[in-house]
C-alpha cells in the first residue's frame, strides 16, 4: 500500500512551477507546500508569494487566503515581465522569477 502524502498534483511534478502562499512574515502557509511531519524539508512550492489574508477585490468577500490568491499575484508579475521584455521566452521569464526571489522560510 502506498503511503499517503499531503501534496496534490499536478503542482508536485518536477516540470511544473508550483506556486505557494506565504504570510506577511514570509512563512509558507500551513495549507501550502509539502513540508509536513513526514518531510524534513519543503520540496514544493517552487516559488511563493503573498497568499494569506489578501483583500479581495469584491468588497462583500473580504480577506481570502489560499494558493489561488498567490497564483494570481504571481501571474500578474509574470505578465508584467512579458510586457517589459516582449522578446523573452517563457523559460527566460521562468528564470527571472526564480532568480529574483528569496528562499522561503519553512517549519
Amino acid at each position: 500500500m502506498k503511503e499517503q502524502v499531503s501534496y496534490r498534483t499536478p503542482g508536485f511534478y518536477n516540470n511544473v512551477l508550483s506556486v505557494g502562499a506565504i504570510n506577511g512574515g514570509g512563512n509558507v502557509a500551513p495549507f501550502s507546500g509539502s513540508y509536513n511531519d513526514k518531510n524534513t524539508e519543503c520540496i514544493k512550492p517552487d516559488i511563493a508569494t503573498l497568499g494569506v489574508d489578501i483583500e479581495s477585490s469584491f468588497t462583500k468577500i473580504g480577506k481570502q487566503s489560499g494558493t489561488s490568491m498567490a497564483a494570481t499575484i504571481l501571474a500578474g508579475h509574470s505578465a508584467q515581465l512579458s510586457i517589459a521584455f516582449p522578446s523573452a521566452s517563457c523559460l527566460d521569464n521562468y528564470n527571472a522569477l526564480i532568480q529574483s526571489v528569496d528562499p522561503v522560510k519553512t517549519g
